[in-house]
């Protein structure tokens, strides 16, 4: 597969089993914070998987060989937001 995508948490959401961030965590971006505090034994897991995400994604554009390309886009990107 190409792609590969979680659904686990949002499925739990939309059956109701979980209850969604407030929105001024959602509008930020920290859903992933909310749901850590309801469900702390995610932890652990978020922690092994948050150092080795990072470096897939440089490792998938290196290989493509679009990393420079990839990092001139994301700069221009923060800068524009930061503005």
């Amino acid at each position: 597969a190409r792609i590969i995508m979680g659904v686990g948490g949002a499925l739990d959401m939309l059956g109701g089993s979980v209850e969604r961030a407030p929105s001024w965590m959602r509008s930020r971006n920290l859903e992933w914070v909310y749901r850590l505090i309801l469900q702390p034994w995610r932890f652990q897991r978020i922690m092994k998987a948050f150092p080795i995400f990072p470096f897939f994604i440089v490792w998938e554009t290196v290989k493509k060989r679009i990393f420079f390309q990839a990092v001139v886009r994301v700069v221009k990107q923060v800068y524009r937001d930061f503005k």
